[in-house]
């Protein structure tokens, strides 16, 4: 990512990456569309787990290599415990873990190199929030001046891990007080302000102590937006939101594979290229419904992992397609997030434009049909991916989605086919995985899943 001179027709712009725990996954997808689209940015702006994306491009990463460090990251890095006599004072604990295996694991597999930062001259101004506790005030502190200290606090939230002592105070993540530090890209001369937000707003308010955990940093973090909003309104200001339709499944979910680094990324990409193919030039509205969601309610999410071969581009060519399908129960849709990898060249073309049906024939059980879109080389190809979808009892305990049919087509028409298998190692895994959430924001038992899946088998 780089910066270009601007002007009245190039204005400055800043990328204001927000919170969202280890979920900010989803932001590399953003942030590899934002490229494809040739957006430039003078600015970008960290806060919480933004500040992981943010220090990963003041370190001088692309948008694919972040992709490529986010999906083989090893998430079991970002617990780590403290010795085991500090549970034995649970009253005086610092926090229920450390920062230790984010800063001797978490930063060097995602190259986040602090002499890079401080010495980053390539035009762009990187800027980490953090909480300074002692005076309960957000201290933007520009790349050249930022400590690795002040990266592990800004990313460390209370109660779960400690806080810094730097020089003479304290400091700690800044959700609590914001999420997004709207304010200082204003500060900084920006007329554009491209905001990624990854944390939940719905109007539900959910039981159990830990959605209510959630909850209070929702309020937290979607107040202070709208603080920022009413502090930026009467300037000339643009803003653009990319956010997801329905919230991301929290942490828990993806610490427990329940969802996995590429389909987040993948969310991301479709979200982004979504909005840009369809947003006002005058950028969204400052209120509350910028970063507003859709309320999911009952929702499977299930996951799936084709490979095959077939003649793509004059040359027989090893394809996999990994799915990330989303069925939202009550309101009966069905989302897909995809990517296509050639050649298992560990680079993943994500869809976008995608659009599932559910079509059926007398003679065949029901399929999964999709049409989407990919980029490969520079240039769109459109895509068909055919699913037979197995009963509801065969894809919980692992015997459904053995094949797909894929059929690509290129600029001149030509369209290149392929029947896909997905291994038995795969499909175990991915029943296991299979997960259901509930409206209440509990997990839905195996009776629930069946239900669900009967009920998408005959829609």
């Amino acid at each position: 990512m780089t910066a270009q001179p601007y002007n009245s027709l190039n204005p400055k712009r800043s990328l204001v990456l927000a919170g969202g725990g280890m979920r900010v996954a989803y932001q590399a997808g953003v942030v590899m569309a934002l490229e494809e689209e040739g957006l430039e940015f003078h600015h970008v702006d960290g806060t919480s787990g933004g500040i992981f994306n943010t220090a990963m491009l003041a370190s001088g990463a692309t948008p694919s290599q972040m992709v490529h460090r986010w999906k083989t990251l090893k998430l079991k890095w970002f617990s780590s415990l403290l010795k085991a006599k500090e549970y034995l004072k649970p009253l005086k604990m610092r926090g229920l873990a450390d920062a230790d295996g984010i800063a001797d694991k978490v930063f060097p597999h995602m190259k986040i190199d602090l002499l890079t930062i401080n010495g980053n001259n390539n035009g762009i101004t990187y800027t980490f929030n953090v909480c300074n506790f002692s005076d309960k005030t957000i201290e933007a502190i520009p790349h050249d001046v930022v400590l690795k200290e002040h990266l592990l606090a800004g990313v460390s939230l209370p109660m779960f891990m400690p806080a810094f002592e730097i020089g003479d105070a304290w400091y700690t993540d800044a959700v609590w007080i914001k999420d997004a530090n709207l304010v200082e890209a204003v500060k900084r001369g920006s007329k554009e302000l491209w905001l990624v937000w990854a944390i939940g707003n719905t109007s539900q308010y959910l039981p159990g102590a830990f959605n209510q955990y959630v909850h209070m940093i929702e309020m937290s973090a979607g107040g202070a937006i709208l603080e920022e909003f009413a502090q930026i309104r009467a300037t000339d200001v643009k803003l653009h939101v990319i956010k997801p339709e329905y919230p991301l499944p929290l942490d828990p979910d993806f610490f427990f594979d329940k969802i996995d680094a590429r389909s987040l990324i993948n969310m991301g990409y479709a979200n982004a290229k979504k909005y840009i193919s369809e947003k006002s030039e005058s950028g969204v509205q400052l209120d509350e419904k910028a970063t507003k969601m859709k309320y999911p309610g009952d929702n499977l999410n299930l996951r799936c992992s084709f490979s095959g071969y077939m003649n793509f581009m004059g040359t027989s060519t090893e394809v996999d397609v990994h799915c990330y399908y989303q069925y939202i129960s009550e309101k009966d849709e069905l989302h897909i997030y995809a990517s296509l990898e050639f050649d298992k060249s560990g680079v993943d073309h994500s869809l976008y434009n995608a659009h599932t049906t559910v079509t059926r024939d007398a003679n065949r059980p029901p399929i999964w049909k999709t049409t989407a879109t990919f980029n490969y080389q520079k240039t769109a190809y459109e895509l068909q991916l055919e699913v037979p979808l197995a009963g509801a009892a065969d894809t919980i305990i692992g015997l459904g989605f053995k094949t797909a049919h894929l059929h690509v087509t290129d600029h001149n028409g030509v369209i290149s086919s392929a029947v896909l298998h997905q291994s038995i190692r795969s499909r175990l895994k991915h029943a296991l995985r299979l997960n259901l959430l509930m409206r209440d924001g509990s997990h839905g038992s195996i009776f629930k899943k069946y239900q669900i899946l009967s009920k998408l088998n005959k829609t």
